[in-house]
């Protein structure tokens, strides 16, 4: 996240930055780099967590052993993994564990179709957050995965990992009133289906 974590989300675009991690600072860095070229325009699209898979079943995540929750619980579900890591169960947050913006990777590629059908139409250069606007824990997306899934599986609570705000979650009006985007896949358990299809291939 770019965002500074210090700040009261949602985060809008114009929301103070401080990232906390390298990969957080690469991102940084390359938006400052676009932003300070006079020529071509582009689009900046801020990503949540992205979930899901194609409606089509052509594309998901296929790395094993991936760090990202959703993927991580899903190989649990699938028998690839003895047990689920939880970082951090003493956040501020109404169950202890992390909340975050979870949003449809089908959604994320209409993001981008929407940010090329406005430059082309003489859009300026812009930053967009590209999310669903509200937050889901660590434990509800657990509960989630194993209700659609049908399995249980063991989650072992760590302690916090360095540079893991408590909650994040994004302000996602500027991107519906300039391109025109809204999220479709709103309900974690649709997002949690079609990744666990993905999976199960």
């Amino acid at each position: 996240m770019v965002y500074d974590e210090n700040g009261t989300p949602p985060f809008a675009e114009d929301a103070a930055l401080g990232p906390l991690s390298p990969y957080a600072e690469t991102k940084l860095a390359t938006e400052k780099m676009l932003a300070a070229e006079e020529s071509p325009k582009f689009i900046i699209l801020r990503y949540f967590n992205v979930g899901g898979c194609d409606n089509k079943q052509r594309a998901g995540n296929y790395k094993q052993k991936d760090t990202t929750l959703i993927k991580s619980a899903l190989e649990c579900a699938a028998g690839k993994r003895s047990h689920l890591c939880l970082f951090g169960d003493d956040y501020p947050t109404a169950d202890g564990s992390g909340v975050r913006d979870y949003v449809h990777v089908s959604d994320i590629a209409r993001a981008h179709n929407l940010a090329l059908e406005y430059l082309r139409g003489g859009g300026n250069s812009d930053i967009f957050n590209v999310g669903v606007g509200c937050g889901f824990s660590v434990w509800e997306v657990i509960a989630a995965v194993k209700e659609v899934c049908g399995v249980d599986f063991e989650v072992e609570v760590m302690s916090r990992r360095e540079s893991d705000p408590a909650i994040v979650f994004c302000n996602p009006q500027k991107a519906r009133k300039v391109l025109g985007f809204v999220a479709e896949h709103t309900e974690l358990k649709d997002i949690i289906a079609d990744a666990w299809a993905w999976e199960r291939r």
